[in-house]
């Protein structure tokens, strides 16, 4: 069951605490109004601001989404170099405690997931990272609960889902209201501005996109020993309308690719 409300014991903390959403933006500024529209309609019960980053080379129609948005920080990247890059970029500019980073398809629902993890965040120490449920259009829920590269096989991730069927139905029982999986989507990712910073934030010079949210779990959890975590019972609607195009390694290593909506 989907939790509809914050609790009204959260309300007066809440309100003290301070969030900076990140949004990248390229080629997806119809996609970035849609998600702030959502987020204007649910908003969260926290003081935030919002941060909109853009890769694309192609400034007159983000100078304009800027002037007609005064309220929110837009911020101009060099070029397309990737999506840790124009996060990064982001993030550098935000000025409160916690950072969520948030994509740009992402569709904003009644679900208080924002609240939740940012207090998830303040109350528990131990947790570094935290996201919460994603969904697609068709309803199907999006479960991101590995963190090991050779699952990017998939017969080799089927045969291991196969041989610990019980304990991933333990570990993520519909039961539990948190659950503790090695690796949280980049699409919803939560974190302390300070952690994120220790971490030295994602890593652009080793990843163009898919594999930095891996990455940022990986050092979370070894660098500074904190567990990454996503509320259960809390759904956030993804459009999963970004896709990558083709490229060489030399291409990509040359910071020519990009990310196309």
């Amino acid at each position: 069951m989907i939790e509809k409300k914050t609790p009204p014991g959260l309300r007066n903390k809440l309100s003290s605490l301070k969030l900076s959403i990140v949004i990248l933006n390229y080629h997806s500024l119809d996609m970035v109004r849609a998600c702030l529209d959502s987020l204007d309609k649910h908003r969260p019960q926290l003081t935030y601001e919002i941060i909109v980053a853009n890769n694309d080379e192609d400034t007159h129609a983000f100078n304009e989404f800027s002037a007609k948005n005064p309220d929110i920080h837009c911020i101009q990247n060099t070029g397309n170099w990737g999506f840790s890059s124009g996060c990064n970029l982001g993030a550098s500019i935000a000025n409160h405690d916690y950072l969520l980073f948030l994509n740009p398809d992402t569709k904003i629902t009644d679900s208080p997931a924002i609240d939740r993890m940012i207090n998830i965040l303040e109350m528990d120490n131990d947790i570094g990272i935290c996201g919460c449920q994603i969904i697609g259009p068709n309803g199907s829920e999006k479960p991101l609960y590995w963190n090991n590269p050779w699952f990017f096989i998939k017969w080799i991730k089927a045969i291991y889902e196969t041989l610990y069927k019980r304990k991933l139905a333990k570990k993520f029982s519909v039961d539990k209201d948190i659950w503790y999986p090695d690796l949280i989507s980049g699409a919803v990712l939560a974190i302390r501005t300070k952690d994120f910073n220790r971490i030295g934030g994602w890593s652009d010079d080793k990843y163009w996109m898919y594999a930095e949210d891996r990455d940022l779990c990986h050092r979370m959890q070894t660098k500074l020993g904190k567990k990454t975590s996503a509320i259960a019972s809390l759904q956030y609607l993804s459009l999963l309308g970004w896709r990558i195009r083709e490229y060489s390694v030399d291409d990509i290593g040359h910071g020519d690719d990009y990310l196309q909506a």
